[in-house]
């Protein structure tokens, strides 16, 4: 009984271990998500390592920049519900192909959709010219296989089935929500006339 009660607690002992890294880790993450937030502004005066973080971050995202702190934001805020709830995996899938769509439309709207060389994406970034290196890689897989506007209506239509997804709702449910509303709109509009 004394050995089962010891080992008892010392599992209880790890468990909270475990939860307190994870815990230290999301406030970690959280803080570098507000830093990268706060480099947004330049006359904040970040200091050598803001401007340097920005630099390197607009390299790598280009204007996408601007998205991935509020992402990172989001993904750490649910990280305890997701996993709970065992569904973190298909969340960060989703959050994943969500920022794939998104670089590729700003790849798309700042660089015109023209095929640019992998070594140009990093300096372009940095100018907000192209969606960075890693943004703008992922993006040219797609210019290239199916052209820009094949990859821009792919774009569109996968943020839209994402954001359902991440929103709890199912396609299907959401076209018929939207359908309905244009329905009832047409009938309050003949309904006035």
């Amino acid at each position: 009984k004394t050995k089962k009660s010891t080992s008892s607690k010392s599992n209880t002992k790890q468990k909270q271990i475990k939860v307190d890294r994870s815990e230290i880790v999301r406030w970690i993450v959280g803080f570098v998500a507000f830093f990268i937030i706060l480099t947004f502004f330049p006359f904040m005066n970040n200091g050598w390592l803001g401007n340097a973080i920005a630099s390197f971050l607009k390299g790598l995202f280009g204007p996408m920049y601007y998205v991935v702190p509020f992402l990172v934001l989001i993904v750490d805020i649910f990280w305890g519900r997701d996993h709970a709830n065992n569904v973190a995996g298909i969340k960060y899938l989703l959050y994943l192909l969500e920022f794939v769509f998104i670089s590729l439309i700003v790849q798309v709207a700042v660089a015109g959709g023209d095929e640019m060389a992998i070594r140009d994406l990093y300096p372009n970034g940095i100018e907000l010219q192209s969606a960075g290196l890693i943004s703008g890689s992922l993006a040219m897989l797609f210019i290239k296989t199916i052209g820009a506007a094949a990859s821009m209506v792919l774009a569109l239509l996968g943020i839209f089935i994402c954001t359902v997804l991440l929103c709890g709702a199912t396609p299907k449910d959401t076209v018929m929500a939207i359908i309905n509303y244009f329905r009832d709109a047409a009938e309050r509009a003949k309904e006035a006339r």
